[in-house]
């Protein structure tokens, strides 16, 4: 079962319920998808593959490539890319997005008046904060929903975050939350590591779900965190072996 299984269920389970499909939306927001080209990509562009339907146009997206190669009756090009990167490129054009159609239980045509809310309705961004806290404490009161949303969240950041830790935090001028830091990021990746957090929280569940976000440059603060912080370990990066890659296999774009 994968993330989307798990929400899109837990959205079904109850339909009347906002935070389900809130929950939902942010778990495809934040998921790697593959989705169907109608040719080779040339360079950095690429045509999605838009199938006719009744219903008007659809682009097919998987949440997993084994989900595509079973929908499949031939290898086909395609791409990866974020759900909200995807988002964004069919927002506004009338395409709406079929989803692991016929292979998983996450199975759902969203319309194209669901494409575009995701895009209107995805998560504020999170405070990213230069300051540093007055004082740094045991992180209190965090929902089990939110803490178990960030630990997932953060498990897609190998090879781009070294460690994160959630504490409670007071700063200089009175106030005071919760306050996740994360060492060894990169500044060139600092921006979509601060949407990846904001997805994490919308994705709990919880409304009003909040806190802050330093990057650490700080070896001595670090420590310190290590000491009170509540701390998530972000997965190495695995290197694979090398293999002989089938020249007939479509590619894969990230």
């Amino acid at each position: 079962m994968t993330a989307l299984d798990g929400a899109h269920g837990a959205m079904m389970a109850d339909e009347e319920a906002e935070a389900g499909r809130m929950a939902f939306y942010a778990a495809l927001r934040a998921s790697e998808l593959f989705v169907l080209l109608e040719e080779e990509p040339v360079g950095e562009s690429a045509k999605l593959l838009v199938m006719e339907t009744e219903d008007g146009p659809v682009a097919l997206v998987f949440d997993t490539e084994s989900r595509m190669a079973e929908f499949l009756e031939a290898p086909m090009p395609y791409l990866g890319i974020s759900g909200r990167k995807l988002a964004e490129m069919l927002a506004g054009q009338g395409i709406a997005l079929g989803l692991n159609l016929g292979v998983a239980p996450s199975a759902i045509l969203l319309g194209p008046e669901a494409v575009d809310w995701m895009v209107e309705n995805a998560p504020d961004a999170v405070a990213v904060v230069n300051a540093v806290p007055r004082e740094i404490y045991v992180p209190r009161d965090v929902p089990e929903a939110v803490l178990v949303a960030l630990d997932r969240g953060l498990a897609r950041l190998a090879g781009v975050a070294g460690a994160a830790w959630l504490v409670g935090a007071t700063y200089a001028d009175g106030g005071s939350g919760s306050l996740l830091a994360l060492g060894g990021v990169v500044p060139g990746d600092r921006g979509a590591v601060a949407d990846t957090v904001a997805e994490a929280l919308q994705f709990s569940g919880v409304e009003a779900a909040a806190l802050d976000v330093i990057f650490l440059d700080d070896r001595f603060m670090a420590d310190r965190l290590a000491e009170v912080g509540l701390r998530f370990d972000i997965p190495e990066l695995a290197v694979a072996a090398p293999i002989t890659r089938d020249p007939d296999a479509p590619p894969r774009l990230i």
